[in-house]
């Protein structure tokens, strides 16, 4: 009989520890709102969850993505509204510079306007910014290009003309805006310093001023040249000013020599060497390239190595070596400060197909919209300016016509992912939480069972005491 409610009571015991602990593990879900607070209350089930859970929070970082994206592209919208609106005006001035009954006085003043108009668009194209980054206008870059006019220069000046599209299409292509400014080495030309500028950067001059260059007879002095031209050190001569009018700001200032010679003629001499030269353009952020023949490298290597540049390989005397060179040095430009837009990661994975690709910046500068040499001052001049006028309209017409479309797509993208997100953590709750109604029904249970093993634990010992006190008797 003894061992008989011993070992019951043993069972009871049981009982009662396994009616604690699914009482804890029932307790631990209903104050946690949790099924699995650890791996051992459900180890597939937890794995599954926590995959849920790190797509839906990276979903939630998409969504965030979408949302400063569409407020990036209304922004964007917001300057070529803008923009549109000067471009407007700029038409009734064109309109109203076609006619031949105003008089020149009055001509003048559309023309100072219209000047004020274009500066403007572009002013509000580079403040036009969002989280400092631009949208409407590409990163300057301020080229100054020094030729040497001696008499041997005919094939290599002819070559720098055909070249120079290949070299402003890379830019533009790597979203950069190039500005050229001219200036021509040769002391014929100004025998004081040796240096004459054509064509300052970004004037209208530049290309006519190329075409009309001649060769002639003279030396040259790339020192002086280089430091004439950069605003470094002015050497007063008699046809001023030679230094370029460098934009500032963002401008990546940039100098291109191109010589078929080395350092013909000393006009400065004791005060100017390639060292002092060198660190003098290093220390204004100035980067020289030189294309000149590879036995005249000692005289450039020195300023192209402390300036970040290069120096090439000119060629013969067609100047050969002219358009590799200017298409290096278009690359390196474009490697170093270019862009091919931007990219919203508009989901959770890493495919191209979690990806939206935008356009951006545009070019909507003067530059950018070919309005920089246009001019109301006569009929002719207005004729042409409306044409480009409308041009630019429409071009600003593609443009917030693109961004557009870009927001649509981004605000389709985002009903789709807020969905995708919600699903998702309904699927992970499923899985993870707690089922209120079970679990209090088996707390319930648990308790019950655990009161009535202790009850009848009791009424056990109670029996084993009896049976003993009656051996006992």
């Amino acid at each position: 009989m003894i061992n008989f409610m011993g070992s019951l009571a043993s069972r009871l015991g049981r009982h009662i520890t396994s009616a604690d602990n699914a009482t804890q593990q029932t307790t631990d879900r209903i104050a946690s709102g949790r099924r699995i607070n650890k791996a051992a209350d459900d180890g597939a089930g937890l794995g599954i969850a926590e995959n849920l859970k790190s797509v839906s929070r990276s979903k939630r970082a998409a969504i965030r993505n979408i949302e400063q994206t569409i407020h990036q592209l209304d922004t964007a919208d917001g300057g070529l509204s803008s923009i549109n609106g000067m471009l407007k005006r700029l038409r009734e001035l064109v309109v109203q510079a076609m006619s031949g009954v105003l008089p020149d006085k009055e001509r003048a003043y559309l023309q100072t306007e219209f000047e004020g108009l274009t500066g403007e668009i572009t002013r509000t194209a580079r403040s036009t910014t969002f989280n400092g980054q631009t949208l409407l206008s590409y990163k300057p870059i301020d080229v100054g290009v020094i030729l040497d006019s001696s008499a041997s220069m005919g094939g290599e000046i002819a070559e720098v003309r055909s070249s120079l599209a290949s070299f402003t299409s890379t830019l533009e292509n790597s979203k950069l805006d190039v500005v050229f400014g001219l200036a021509e080495a040769n002391n014929s030309r100004d025998a004081v310093d040796g240096t004459q500028q054509l064509a300052d950067l970004g004037g209208s001059e530049f290309t006519t001023e190329l075409n009309n260059l001649t060769v002639q007879g003279g030396l040259v002095d790339p020192y002086s040249a280089l430091l004439n031209t950069s605003g470094i050190n002015d050497i007063s001569g008699t046809a001023e000013p030679d230094a370029f009018g460098w934009n500032g700001g963002d401008s990546k200032k940039n100098l291109i020599y191109v010589t078929d010679t080395g350092r013909e003629i000393d006009l400065v001499p004791g005060s100017e060497t390639q060292g002092s030269v060198a660190t003098s353009l290093a220390n204004e952020d100035i980067v020289v390239n030189t294309i000149n023949p590879p036995g005249q490298d000692s005289v450039f290597s020195g300023i192209t190595s402390s300036t970040g540049g290069n120096t090439f390989d000119i060629g013969d005397s067609s100047g050969s070596g002219v358009s590799t060179a200017l298409d290096s040095i278009a690359t390196d430009l474009a490697t170093e400060f270019g862009q091919t837009g931007r990219s919203v990661q508009v989901s959770h994975g890493n495919g191209a197909e979690h990806r939206i690709d935008l356009d951006l910046p545009l070019h909507a500068t003067a530059a950018g919209l070919d309005l920089n040499d246009e001019a109301v001052s006569s009929i002719q001049a207005a004729m042409s300016a409306l044409e480009a006028v409308d041009s630019a309209m429409n071009q600003v017409n593609q443009m917030r016509s693109k961004m557009g479309a870009y927001t649509n797509r981004l605000t389709s993208a985002f009903h789709f992912e807020v969905t995708a997100a919600e699903n998702l953590t309904f699927s992970e709750s499923q899985i993870r939480d707690a089922d209120y109604a079970f679990e209090t029904a088996a707390l319930a249970k648990h308790q019950i069972i655990r009161q009535s093993a202790i009850s009848l634990f009791s009424q056990t010992r109670t029996i084993e005491r009896d049976a003993v006190m009656s051996l006992l008797q």
